[in-house]
C-alpha cells in the first residue's frame, strides 16, 4: 500500500479527462497519488458500491465540476436522491467526512466531449452547481488548463485554510505536508499499485537520480547557451531527451530539479558553487548568477586575503552570463575571477579562472588575445599539472578551435590531430572529450575541402556515440548532421538528403521546431535540395528559417548571418539578383563585424556579392 496520501479525483470522464489526466500528473508531481474511476456505460448494475470503497481509500476528494451530468444509477441513491455516478462520489465523501476540494469549470475551459447530452441533463447539472456553491463548500473557478494546474499546486494554501474550520482536516493537512516534505528529500515513495496509466508517469528514484547525472553531462557538451533564449531552449530540449531517454514524465523530472536545488540552498554543508550549480540544473539561471555574485560579494567583504571559494563564485557567475549571452558582464566577472587568484599559491584555481576567461574571449571574437591568453597558459600548466592532466588537453582543444575560427585551417588540422593522440591515449577512445576533439578535426577537415578524410572522421565518431550516447542524443545527431553535410560536398546528394531528413525528423520530435540544431537541419537539407535543383522547395525552408532565427537570435547571429548568405545563393541560383543582394549584403556586414577581414566567411560573402553586383548590371 502506498505511503502517499491518497487524492480521489471525480470528473465526468468524456467531458474533462483531458483535465483529470492534468490533475493526476500535478498531483503525482507534488507528491501525492492520484486515483479515479472511470465511469461508462455498463449492464453490471449500481456502481455505487464500487465507489464507496474508493472514496473510502482515499485521503480526500477534488471534484472537478464541468457541465456535463454524465452517467447515472437506474434509480434514484436513497441516501442522496437522484444523481449522477460523479455528483455521487462528492455527496458520499462529504458524507463520510473526507475534505472534497471543488473546482468549476466555466465556459471557456477546454472540454473533450459531451455536446451530445440532452438539455435536461445539463440543466441537473446546472442545479448541482448552484447548490454546491450555496452551501458553504470551498470552491475554485477555472478557465484554462494552465490555471487548473496553478490551482493544484496551491493545494497546501487550500488545506492550511481548511484546518481552521476544521480539526479533521487538520490532520489530513499534517499528513499531506508530512508527505510533501518525504517527496521533496528522499523522492523514495511508492509508485501507485493500482493505475498503471498513472504510475508510468513518476518513475523511481533511481531514474530521477540518473536523469540528473544526464543533465550534468549535457550542461558540459549540449547546454552550450549564448543568448537567454538559446540557453533556454538548450535546457529544456536537455530535459526534453532526457525524460524521453529515461521514460519519466518531464513535469515529474522538473519538480524533482527543483526540489535538489531547494534542498541545496537550504543546507548548509552543501558548498556554495554546488548551490549555484543546483540552480541552474533547475532552469533558474538569472537566480544561479545573482546568488554567486550575492555569495561572492559577501564573501569579498569578509575576507582578510580571497579564498578558492570566491573565486568560484565569480567564475560561476562569469560562466552563467557567458551562456545567457552578456558578454560584457561575464568578462567582468571572469577577470575579477583571475585578478582575485594567486598564481603560485593555488595554480590550479588561477589556471580555471584563466581557461573561462580565454573561453569568454573567444566567445566575443577576440581571437588574438584569446590565443594569446592560451599561447601563455598551457606552457604553465603543462609544468604546474603535467602534460596529459585534463585541464591542459581542454585549454589546447580550445586553442585549436580559436586558430581554426582565425582562419588558419592547416596549422588547426595539425593541432587537432596531435590533440586526439594524446586525448585517445590519455582519456580513451570514447571520453567525450575525445569524441568532441574528433568532431572538430572533422569540422576544419570539411572547410579544407578534405571532404572524404571529414567523412571518414565523421563516420568513426558516429559509431561511438551511437554505442554510448544512443542514436537519438543530442550530441548523435550533431555528427550525422555534419556527416550529411560532408556527404553532400562529396555529391552524394541523395544520401545527404536521406540523412538530413532523418535527423530533422528525430530533432523536431526531440528537441523543438524552433531549437537551433532543428534549424540548422532544415538548413543544410535546404542546400541539399538546391545542390539538386528544387530550388523552389529550398528557398521556402530558407525563408522560414531565417525567419525564426532572427527572431529566436537576432540579425547579428553568425547562424543568421549564414542563412542569409545560403538565402542568397539559392535567390542568385534563380536569377533573383535584387533580392539576392540584400540578403547576402546584411551577411556580409555582420560578418566582416564579427570576424577578421581575411577570414573565408567573409571573404566568400564578399565574392557572392560582387558576383551578384556583377549580374546586376
Amino acid at each position: 500500500m502506498s505511503t502517499r496520501p491518497v487524492i480521489f479525483i471525480s470528473a465526468v470522464s468524456r467531458e474533462l479527462h483531458t483535465a483529470r489526466d492534468l490533475i493526476a500528473k500535478t498531483l503525482l508531481a507534488l507528491g501525492y497519488e492520484p486515483k479515479w474511476q472511470d465511469i461508462a456505460a455498463t449492464d453490471a448494475g449500481d456502481l455505487s458500491a464500487v465507489l464507496r470503497k474508493w472514496i473510502d481509500d482515499s485521503d480526500a476528494v477534488i471534484q472537478l465540476v464541468g457541465h456535463c451530468y454524465g452517467f447515472a444509477p437506474t434509480s434514484p441513491d436513497p441516501t442522496f436522491g437522484p444523481c449522477s455516478y460523479t455528483q455521487y462520489e462528492a455527496l458520499y465523501a462529504r458524507q463520510k467526512g473526507k475534505p472534497v476540494y471543488y473546482i468549476f469549470t466555466d465556459a471557456d475551459h477546454p472540454k473533450d466531449g459531451c455536446a451530445c447530452e440532452p438539455q435536461t441533463l445539463h440543466d441537473l447539472q446546472e442545479t448541482y452547481r448552484q447548490t454546491v456553491k450555496s452551501n458553504g463548500a470551498l470552491y475554485h473557478t477555472t478557465s484554462s488548463l494552465i490555471q487548473t494546474e496553478l490551482l493544484i499546486r496551491r493545494l497546501k494554501d487550500d488545506l492550511a485554510h481548511l484546518r481552521k474550520r476544521n480539526r479533521q482536516i487538520a490532520v489530513l493537512l499534517l499528513g499531506l505536508l508530512a508527505a510533501l516534505v518525504l517527496a521533496a528529500t528522499l523522492m523514495t515513495s511508492k509508485q501507485s499499485e493500482s493505475n498503471q496509466n498513472i504510475s508510468v508517469l513518476f518513475q523511481q528514484n533511481k531514474e530521477l537520480t540518473e536523469g540528473l547525472a544526464d543533465l550534468r553531462q549535457m550542461f558540459e557538451t549540449s547546454i552550450k547557451g549564448g543568448s537567454e533564449t538559446k540557453l533556454t531552449s538548450d535546457y529544456i530540449s536537455a530535459l526534453r531527451f532526457i525524460a524521453y531517454k529515461r521514460g519519466v514524465d518531464l513535469d515529474a523530472f522538473r519538480v524533482f530539479l527543483e526540489q535538489n536545488a531547494t534542498q541545496a540552498l537550504g543546507n548548509e554543508t552543501v558548498a556554495l558553487k554546488d548551490k549555484v550549480r543546483a540552480l541552474q540544473e533547475a532552469g533558474k539561471f538569472v537566480q544561479a548568477r545573482d546568488f554567486a555574485l550575492e555569495q561572492a560579494r559577501r564573501l569579498e567583504s569578509e575576507r582578510q586575503k580571497s579564498s578558492k571559494e570566491e573565486v568560484e563564485l565569480w567564475t560561476e557567475a562569469a560562466m552563467t552570463e557567458f551562456n545567457l549571452g552578456h558578454d560584457v558582464a561575464a568578462l567582468k566577472y571572469a577577470t575579477n575571477a583571475v585578478n582575485q587568484t594567486d598564481r603560485q599559491a593555488d595554480f590550479t584555481t588561477w589556471s580555471s579562472a584563466r581557461h573561462q576567461l580565454g573561453r569568454i574571449l573567444a566567445r566575443q571574437r577576440k581571437d588574438k588575445e584569446a590565443q594569446a591568453l592560451y599561447e601563455e597558459l598551457i606552457p604553465m600548466q603543462k609544468t604546474a599539472l603535467g602534460p596529459d592532466h585534463l585541464a591542459v588537453l581542454q585549454s589546447r582543444r580550445t586553442l585549436a578551435v580559436i586558430i581554426y575560427l582565425k582562419g588558419n585551417y592547416a596549422l588547426a588540422e595539425q593541432e587537432g590531430r596531435a590533440l586526439i593522440a594524446d586525448c585517445q591515449r590519455v582519456l580513451g577512445t570514447e571520453h567525450n572529450v575525445t569524441l568532441g576533439c574528433r568532431n572538430n578535426l572533422a569540422v576544419v577537415l570539411f572547410s579544407e575541402a578534405k571532404h572524404a578524410e571529414a567523412v571518414q572522421e565523421y563516420s568513426a565518431v558516429l559509431e561511438i556515440q551511437k554505442h554510448t550516447l544512443g542514436t537519438e542524443h543530442p550530441d548523435t545527431l550533431v555528427t550525422r548532421n555534419n556527416l550529411a553535410n560532408a556527404l553532400d560536398a562529396q555529391g552524394r546528394h541523395s544520401e545527404a538528403e536521406q540523412e538530413h531528413r532523418a535527423v530533422l525528423k528525430v530533432r523536431e520530435r526531440v528537441l523543438g521546431v524552433e531549437h537551433p540544431d532543428t534549424l540548422a537541419s532544415r538548413n543544410n537539407l535546404a542546400a541539399v535540395l538546391q545542390a539538386k535543383g528544387a530550388y523552389v522547395e529550398a528557398e521556402e525552408e530558407l525563408r522560414s528559417v531565417l525567419q525564426i532565427q532572427e527572431h529566436m537570435l537576432g540579425a547579428e547571429h553568425p547562424n543568421t548571418a549564414k542563412s542569409c548568405f545560403n538565402l542568397a545563393l539559392c535567390l542568385e541560383s534563380q536569377q533573383k539578383f535584387p533580392e539576392a543582394f540584400k540578403f547576402v549584403q546584411q551577411s556580409e556586414q555582420v560578418r566582416t563585424k564579427l570576424l577578421e577581414p581575411d577570414h573565408p566567411d567573409t571573404k566568400d560573402a564578399k565574392a557572392l556579392r560582387e558576383r551578384i553586383e556583377a549580374a546586376m548590371k
